[in-house]
Order: structure tokens, then C-alpha cells, then sequence
């Protein structure tokens, strides 16, 4: 079958400006390319990357459209566009143009604009700051073994035959391995996925930024992590406050730092002299919050208090860690050599939104698959897959992981503080429901 020539043009011409700069220009002779979003009589105006601007036709029966992407040649008389020649690019279909203007075409084109300055930002940081730009698997053989992450499975068909291969909920796995390769500092930008994870904060494909130090604790990252924020706030706003909720929060450092024993005795009036009082907690928990149910498990209560009580609490408290966590909720992370009643764990949060998630990290390849194997029947007893074990990360680990330091810092709600977003949507090109 040949292909029909279509009746759009193969050539046009060069723009020799955007509506931005024409309108910074008088007296002058313009080629514009843009879509038509209005027309009246000899009126109308064209939308580009840049902006919009107002133009009037020498001939007033030219035959476009709203919705037509055209390009406009012509000549500005002090104020005005005077269009002598309006071509058609490519044509809307029956005059509908889904990109009309108003508020919600505007914010999303601000937005992505300042995505983009956004991750140029988070590279310069960690070019700056001597870290190597990695790239690893999206598509892998075995993840993680967190209870309340589910995942993305898929066949690979290959020469070798079939076998199940899952999405990366975090490329941690793999840069862990770089690290016994030698690699000090490494940070990576990527997609990760998480199958049922559909709210205003979260989407099942979104972008996170995780690094790595060798040789650090969870002190260190935390620095990290309040540096690159106020860094990249400072590059694309200009300032380091904003207005998130409701609020005006400063983002420079430092952040207050907040271990959970404070935080569940203070905030959520539940005093626990050892996390291993498991019996104590959850009979204090049920009297404190009604929606427990009596099939939670200690792991399901505790953040279903942390989501009831500390995170509104902490909403008001401007940036901070909320660090320590009970080493129930340590599967890759250190404990505390001198205290190993808590995990070298934390999370940061601005406004009340979790921001990012990091540890000092295990390295010991015994303990890890002993934690791994724990997991697992976390998951079997829960009645949920149980996820293979990673075995090349331990044999890696066999080799010899240095102590390190490592966290993932979420992009998309990055940049829902940046740009005051309520819905993690308005900062994608393409949220689950557009894709």
C-alpha cells in the first residue's frame, strides 16, 4: 500500500521570534509559529511555548480555525501584529482545541517549565558536591521485601527462555552494588514504580532522586537532603520560602530534627520505654485511635498512628526529620550500635508531606539476608507474594560494602512544594489518569 501525500505543508519558514520577544519589539517585520486559541472578524491570538499575543488580519477571511496551528508572517506597527499572510500547519479537527486557554493550561505550563529548571538544579547540586551520575536496571529479577509496597511483574522472554522480572520500586539494589565497586558517591535520577499507589500524592510511575555516601551516617544525608532542597527552591524561585497549604514555610537549613519516641510521646501521648513492648503499644494504640482493627499488626498500627496524629502535628512545624525509628522498621537500615533499641532511619518532611526516606545503611550480608528471610514471612503471613531474594546484591554485600549512607528524595512531591500544587498530577506531563 503507498501513502497518500498529505495536504499539510512540507516547508515553512523560520520564526524569527516568539509572542514573548515580539511583543518586546516594535516596528518590525515577524514569523511566528503558534496554535490560534482565539479569532473574531480580523481579530485573534496566537499561543506559544512563550506565551500569547494579539494579532490582526489584513484579510479577514482567511480560512483557519480556532485550535489551527499556523504560522503567522507579518510586521508590528508600534502595538500591534498586523498578520499578512496566515498559513495552516496542521488542522483541528472540527474546531475543538482541548488546548484553550485558562487557569489550568497556564499553571500546567508553569509547572513543567519549572520541572525542568527543577532537575537542572538537582544535577548542578550534585556536580558541584563531587557525586558521579549513575544509571541503573528499571527492569529487574528480584526488589525489595517491604510489606506495603506492591509491585509491577512482568515475563522476560529471551534466548534463555522465560523468567519474572518486576519494575523497581527504588533503584537501591543495584547502587548498593556500585558502592562495593568503589564508587563513593553516586546519585541517580529515575522512574520507579509502585502498583496500587493512586492518591493525590502518589502515582504508580513517578521520579525520585536517591544518592549515596560511603563512609557517612544519616546525619550526613540529612545535611544532604536540607542543602539540595533550599539549593533547588534558591535556583528555580529565586528564594528558599514558600506557601505550601496555607502556609509560608522557610526551606533553609537547618530543619529540625525529630526522633520518634519524642514524637509518638509528645504528639501522639503515647509514652513507650522500649519498642519491644509490643503487647504495651498496641493496647495504648487502641485507646488513642478508633480506626484500629483487631487483624492490624503492630507494623499497621504504628503507621496508622504516625498518619493520624504525627503527621498533621508536624505539619505545623516547618521542615523537619522525623529520625530513629523502632527497629521493627529497619530492613535495610543500621541500628544504633550504642543503642540498638532504634534504627538509623529517617524521613523528612515539609508541610506534613513525607519528602524523603533514607538510612544509615546495612552492611553486613549475614544480618541482611536474615532480614530479608523476616520479611518474606512478613509477607507470607499477610498473604501477600513472597518476593525472591536478591541474592547478587548479597554476594555483592560478601565482597565487602562499605558503610555508607543513603535516601531517596520524591521529585514529584519536590516539586508539589515548589510550585504549591495540592495533586501530585498538576507537576507530571502525564499523570496515570492522561497517560
Amino acid at each position: 500500500m503507498n501513502y497518500s501525500p498529505s495536504s499539510y505543508p512540507a516547508v515553512f519558514r523560520e520564526a524569527t521570534h516568539t509572542t514573548e520577544t515580539l511583543l518586546k519589539d516594535t516596528d518590525t517585520v515577524f514569523c511566528l509559529h503558534g496554535r490560534v486559541v482565539g479569532l473574531a472578524g480580523s481579530k485573534g491570538r496566537l499561543r506559544d511555548i512563550s506565551g500569547t499575543a494579539e494579532f490582526t488580519l489584513e484579510d479577514p477571511n482567511v480560512r483557519v480555525k480556532v485550535g489551527d496551528i499556523v504560522e503567522l508572517t507579518g510586521r508590528k506597527v508600534a502595538e500591534d501584529m498586523i498578520v499578512d499572510e496566515i498559513i495552516p500547519l496542521a488542522i483541528a479537527k472540527d474546531g475543538t482545541c482541548q488546548w484553550e486557554e485558562g487557569a489550568k493550561l497556564n499553571n500546567r505550563r508553569q509547572n513543567l517549565s519549572l520541572r525542568s529548571k527543577a532537575l537542572f538544579a538537582i544535577r548542578t547540586y550534585f556536580e558541584i558536591d563531587k557525586f558521579i551520575e549513575v544509571e541503573t536496571p528499571a527492569l529487574v529479577p528480584a526488589v525489595g521485601q517491604d510489606l506495603h509496597i506492591e509491585l509491577f511483574e512482568s515475563e522476560l522472554k529471551s534466548a534463555q527462555g522465560k523468567g519474572t522480572y518486576y519494575l523497581i520500586t527504588s533503584p537501591e539494589h543495584h547502587m548498593k552494588r556500585l558502592l562495593v565497586e568503589g564508587w563513593d558517591r553516586i546519585y541517580q535520577i529515575c522512574r520507579c514504580f509502585r502498583n496500587g499507589e493512586c492518591s493525590q500524592f502518589h502515582n504508580p510511575e513517578f521520579t525520585m532522586v536517591e544518592w549515596y555516601r560511603a563512609y557517612e551516617d544519616y546525619r550526613a544525608i540529612m545535611e544532604d537532603v536540607e542543602s539540595l532542597v533550599a539549593y533547588v527552591a534558591s535556583k528555580v524561585l529565586g528564594v528558599t520560602e514558600i506557601k505550601y497549604a496555607g502556609r509560608t514555610i522557610d526551606l533553609s537549613p537547618p530543619w529540625k530534627r525529630l526522633n520518634m519516641r519524642e514524637a509518638f510521646s509528645t504528639l501522639a501521648s503515647l509514652k513507650v520505654d522500649s519498642w519491644d513492648d509490643e503487647e504495651g503499644f498496641i493496647r495504648r494504640a487502641k485507646e488513642i485511635s478508633p480506626s484500629i482493627r483487631p487483624i492490624d499488626t503492630w507494623e499497621d498500627i504504628f503507621y496508622k498512628l504516625l498518619i493520624e496524629k504525627i503527621e498533621p502535628a508536624i505539619a505545623q512545624m516547618g521542615p523537619l526529620f522525623l529520625m530513629e525509628f523502632p527497629p521493627q522498621l529497619a530492613a535495610l537500615a543500621k541500628l544504633n550500635i550504642g543503642n540498638g533499641r532504634y534504627a538509623e532511619r529517617v524521613e523528612a518532611y515539609v508541610g506534613g508531606l513525607e519528602l524523603a526516606n533514607g538510612f544509615t545503611e546495612l552492611n553486613d550480608p549475614v544480618e541482611q539476608r536474615q532480614r530479608f528471610i523476616t520479611e518474606q514471612r512478613k509477607r507470607q503471613r499477610a498473604g501477600l507474594a513472597v518476593n525472591p531474594v536478591d541474592e547478587k546484591l548479597l554476594l555483592a554485600m560478601e565482597q565487602g560494602m562499605p558503610p555508607a549512607t543513603g535516601i531517596a528524595l520524591g521529585v514529584d512531591r519536590l516539586l508539589m512544594l515548589l510550585t504549591g500544587s495540592s495533586d501530585i498530577g498538576e507537576v507530571m506531563a502525564f499523570p496515570l489518569e492522561d497517560a
